[in-house]
């Protein structure tokens, strides 16, 4: 990537570390759309756990985004 920066995901369900990668390698490991993804990290999901009346925290799928640098290979936090 030329870029130089490359956005990645942690996944966990509640509190365990489920993987780390782009969208594009997290895909297929997870077996879920990008776009599902995405939606993890977003307000309107974070709102909808917020109001969450069942209170099963462990399942919940959390995903945080951040910026590697390729060539230094910092982590740059940008949920």
């Amino acid at each position: 990537m030329g870029r130089g920066k490359q956005k990645v995901f942690a996944v966990y369900r509640g509190d365990t570390f489920i993987d780390v990668g782009t969208l594009k390698e997290l895909s297929p490991r997870l077996n879920v759309k990008e776009s599902t993804i995405r939606y993890y990290i977003s307000q309107a999901y974070q709102r909808r756990m917020a109001k969450s009346k069942n209170g099963h925290y462990e399942n919940r799928m959390i995903a945080i985004s951040f910026y590697e640098d390729e060539e230094s290979e910092d982590v740059i936090y940008a949920n």
